[in-house]
């Protein structure tokens, strides 16, 4: 029979020895070796050293515990780590706060070298007197008689006469209220109108001829009577108001543009001249229309130049570089008689729009129409309807400016400019 040499161990968890065969692996006595009885470790959490202890719970057999040199100074050697890696972060600590004190110091002693600030400044401020100025009302792109689908639009479009009327009496109140409420205390005397033209769709385009809600003359007719209603109502709420009348492209009775009596020869100048028959009993009220296109005005000592804009080339619809372009051709022909205009006034694009210059700026106004089924398919894009209002001061040029969206107008709630051509008269006036 073949025979094993045995050999004295300890248990690794009570320390009580045991003998077996050196074949064996065993490493716990014949009361642990099971798993039954093995201590567990248990945190103690974090003490006031701040490092985590871990130890264990008492032995199944006290009077067998009789831990191990080598475990005894293994516990010591991490107990002496933890101690120094704390003691190394507060040394860290310590100079972090030792550096900042420093900083802080530095910077007293640098800030104690100034001189003391001088008491504070109170300016001298005269009794409110209110300051003059002028507002301007950029008006372009009435389209009045074209109808826009809502259908076609899916929603986003939608005009027709009715709706142009109360647009036009939104934009109206809207300016009324600006004025005498959010800026009551200061004296805006006169609101210059530059209308840029388009009063009316006309029938350039062939879709138009044919979807207008009413003829070209008729349309001529109802934007004149609905100008001329706006302008009554600015009448009672400003000293003074004159209405600068140039052409568009929409008002021009053949479908090929032409450059010879291009001001003279155009539905917008019935519609001016008829607007001025219609306002002529009205004291404070001037309607002024030039035999030129383009039109340098002086507003409150500042010189503007006003156009339609549809000769300015656009780029992928974009028009921003070519009116840098018209601006700077247009600066350097008035240099030639030594003029000047600090702001470029245009329209046509049916956006809001401001634009840089050298001492300026280049300003497009919008469309009451709003989004359109050309813009739909097109341009896959639309604007609001809306309007630019601004102020003029002598000295500051624009003080303040409003793009004025008419988007909430409808003729329902806005009627008071609601009428039927036949159903008017100038003694309705």
């Amino acid at each position: 029979m073949r025979t094993f040499k045995t050999e004295t161990r300890q248990c690794r968890h009570c320390g009580a020895e045991f003998e077996v065969e050196q074949r064996s692996n065993r490493m716990h006595c014949d009361e642990h070796k099971n798993g039954k009885g093995v201590p567990k470790s248990y945190s103690l959490g974090n003490h006031a050293s701040g490092a985590h202890v871990t130890t264990e719970r008492e032995p199944a057999h006290p009077e067998k515990a009789n831990g191990t040199e080598s475990d005894k100074d293994r516990t010591i050697a991490n107990l002496r780590a933890l101690l120094s890696s704390s003691e190394r972060k507060r040394s860290e600590s310590d100079t972090e706060r030792t550096v900042t004190q420093t900083v802080r110091e530095a910077v007293l002693e640098v800030a104690g070298a100034f001189p003391p600030l001088p008491e504070v400044y109170i300016p001298s401020i005269p009794p409110n007197k209110g300051h003059t100025q002028e507002a301007v009302l950029m008006l372009c792109c009435l389209h009045f008689g074209e109808v826009v689908s809502p259908a076609e639009t899916n929603g986003f479009g939608n005009y027709n006469i009715p709706m142009a009327q109360g647009r036009v009496q939104y934009l109206v109140d809207t300016i009324i209220d600006l004025v005498h409420d959010h800026h009551r205390g200061e004296h805006i005397r006169k609101l210059w109108i530059p209308n840029l033209g388009d009063n009316i769709s006309g029938d350039i385009h062939e879709e138009l001829s044919i979807t207008n809600e009413r003829p070209v003359i008729t349309q001529t007719l109802g934007a004149s009577f609905l100008l001329s209603l706006a302008l009554r109502d600015l009448a009672a709420a400003f000293e003074e108001v004159e209405m600068i009348g140039l052409p568009g492209n929409h008002g021009r009775n053949r479908k090929k543009p032409m450059h010879k009596n291009k001001a003279e020869d155009s539905f917008d100048r019935m519609v001016y001249e008829t607007t001025a028959l219609l306002t002529s009993q009205i004291k404070n009220v001037k309607v002024t229309i030039p035999n030129s296109y383009f039109e340098r005005v002086v507003i409150n000592n500042v010189p503007f130049l006003f156009m339609h804009g549809d000769n300015l080339k656009a780029w992928n619809s974009i028009p921003f570089y070519g009116a840098y372009r018209l601006n700077a051709n247009m600066t350097t022909m008035y240099s030639t008689r030594n003029e000047y205009f600090r702001y470029l006034g245009l329209g046509h694009f049916h956006q809001n729009a401001e634009l840089p210059r050298m001492g300026g700026q280049i300003l497009m106004t919008g469309s009451l129409k709003g989004p359109d089924e050309y813009a739909m398919d097109v341009l896959q894009t639309g604007a609001e309807p809306e309007q630019l209002f601004f102020g003029v001061h002598h000295k500051r040029g624009i003080s303040f400016r409003y793009n004025v969206s008419a988007v909430e107008a409808s003729p329902e709630t806005h009627s008071r400019y609601q009428f039927e051509l036949a159903d008017v008269s100038l003694a309705d006036m």
